[in-house]
């Protein structure tokens, strides 16, 4: 790597191209004292080989300290719960870590300051299309962890996460819904209605949809499908988001929904249970 200096979703329609979400990485409590804020911490670029393609994140601390942070990346994966997983060898072929240049390697955040961290990735020539990804690590130094919990941030070893998502040349998703069951996703804890989904294309899928929901009394309910990522090759349940209400777990229901798999909406029509 070339350094020289690295909610809960909505019920809306996340956008395809820049979006923010932050990661979690635990492993083990440290000492108090980092709370660094970073917008976006997601990703998306389309980029052709031997091309170049230029973004920010915002960092800030609420601190009255000044911060001193260090950045640094990685590869990551998702696991079939859509969790990351960071630094699986198996994730290594398609890991973009290694084209990512940040402005700064080692820089300080002063009280209520805002930081830009603006990053470079530079896909080399040659590279064949598909979806590659790297983690932009921001961290305290290594000889000063820490960890903070402060309003929606937690980090519990002092460690932000911005994933970063190339999609290189003419890459593309291809989703498809297997089925649709009653199902408890982690980390709900009761269950709810969800849909499998396989992305057999060759850059990752980010969905986007929306379902009516009608049960045996014909009760409709409006739900979401929410904007989450399947990666190249993976098979993952993802469960609806239900606006106002939802119907009574396990009962028969009929769906209709209308859901971006990559290739333009396309409407489909369901039944879980006995609902005809």
């Amino acid at each position: 790597m070339r350094l020289q200096g690295g909610r809960r979703l909505s019920r809306g329609m996340l956008p395809a191209l820049m979006g923010v979400g932050l990661m979690l990485l635990a492993a083990g409590p440290a000492p108090a004292g980092f709370a660094v804020e970073m917008t976006p911490a997601r990703l998306e670029l389309k980029v052709e080989p031997g091309k170049t393609a230029r973004a920010a994140v915002k960092l800030r601390t609420r601190e009255r300290m000044m911060q001193k942070v260090e950045v640094s990346t990685g590869a990551f994966g998702l696991n079939d719960e859509g969790s990351p997983v960071f630094d699986n060898p198996k994730d290594a072929p398609v890991s973009a870590a290694k084209w990512i240049t940040a402005s700064n390697q080692e820089f300080k955040i002063n009280p209520n300051q805002d930081r830009l961290l603006r990053l470079e990735v530079n896909v080399p020539p040659g590279t064949p299309p598909g979806g590659y990804r790297a983690v932009v690590f921001v961290a305290p130094p290594k000889d000063d962890p820490k960890s903070k919990k402060t309003g929606a941030n937690v980090f519990l070893v002092g460690r932000l996460a911005l994933l970063v998502y190339v999609t290189v040349g003419g890459a593309t998703p291809d989703g498809t819904v297997k089925s649709w069951e009653w199902r408890q996703t982690p980390p709900a804890k009761l269950e709810n209605l969800a849909l499998q989904v396989t992305n057999q294309g060759t850059a990752h899928l980010r969905l986007a949809g929306v379902a009516k929901v009608t049960d045996s009394q014909g009760k409709a309910y409006d739900a979401v499908v929410p904007g989450v990522p399947v990666l190249q090759g993976q098979t993952r349940w993802v469960s609806l988001e239900f606006v106002e209400g939802a119907p009574t777990p396990k009962s028969a229901v009929s769906i209709d929904a209308t859901i971006d798999l990559g290739r333009g909406e396309k409407r489909i029509n369901a039944h879980v249970g006995d609902r005809k």
